[in-house]
């Protein structure tokens, strides 16, 4: 009969190379899997398309936002207004005004939260509470998630996507929230104009003042105003 004899040191070699590969093992069995939306956030409209959509997130600017409605009137845009909840429990009359005048409305969740920070089922709780806003005015939203702050962690496009909504973020962003001269806002818009572009604004008193030159310019390029919708043949 023969005796085998293992050595202290190749002995905790086997032990470390079971603990290793057991490690290993609880990792690829446990680990979560990995976010990714099947659909793509959206960016841009399509290329080739001679068009561009004006976006207004709206969380605040109820002093400014009579004045954007009768200038978009006036020259007959329609938007695409990304509204939350918070804002349309509050303000009814103003989101009614939106729908009145041809315009586009869609969800920018409920609360402004930062949805990097809130978990998969938190984002949708934001979503479908603005929705149930929208809808008990007897309103109808566009199947569109703007998430608050541009945040994009893979978790948030899902959440909307799980919902059956399309992730929008922009193409040319006015930073009008940083409160710009109108001239400086027509010069990023028109520096940057392109087929397709998304422009991101807010109801800011710039925003409004710049508005008029900014339609303007727009369609002195030749190019028309959508909604997302629209420009997306949704």
């Amino acid at each position: 009969m023969k005796i085998w004899f293992v050595s202290w040191k190749n002995l905790a070699l086997w032990i470390a190379c079971i603990i290793a590969a057991l490690v290993i093992l609880g990792f690829l069995l446990f680990s979560p899997p990995k976010l990714t939306p099947v659909m793509e956030p959206i960016y841009a409209g399509p290329a080739g398309k001679q068009a561009v959509t004006l976006m207004i997130n709206v969380d605040w600017g109820e002093d400014v936002l009579p004045g954007i409605l009768d200038e978009l009137s006036k020259n007959q845009v329609p938007v695409t207004f990304f509204v939350t909840g918070q804002f349309v429990r509050k303000h009814p009359e103003l989101v009614a005004a939106m729908d009145s005048g041809g315009h586009e409305i869609a969800n920018h969740g409920y609360s402004h939260s930062h949805p990097d920070r809130l978990t998969l089922e938190e984002n949708q709780e934001e979503i479908t509470r603005t929705q149930a806003e929208i809808e008990g005015l007897g309103l109808t939203a566009a199947r569109l998630f703007a998430p608050a702050y541009g945040e994009k962690k893979p978790h948030v496009a899902l959440a909307a996507e799980g919902l059956g909504y399309r992730t929008v973020y922009w193409t040319i962003d006015t930073l009008d929230w940083q409160e710009p001269s109108p001239e400086e806002i027509c010069r990023r818009i028109e520096t940057r104009l392109e087929d397709g572009a998304l422009i991101l604004a807010h109801p800011k008193e710039c925003t409004l003042q710049a508005l008029p030159r900014v339609i303007a310019l727009v369609k002195a390029a030749d190019y028309q105003f959508l909604t997302v919708s629209q420009m997306l043949d949704l």
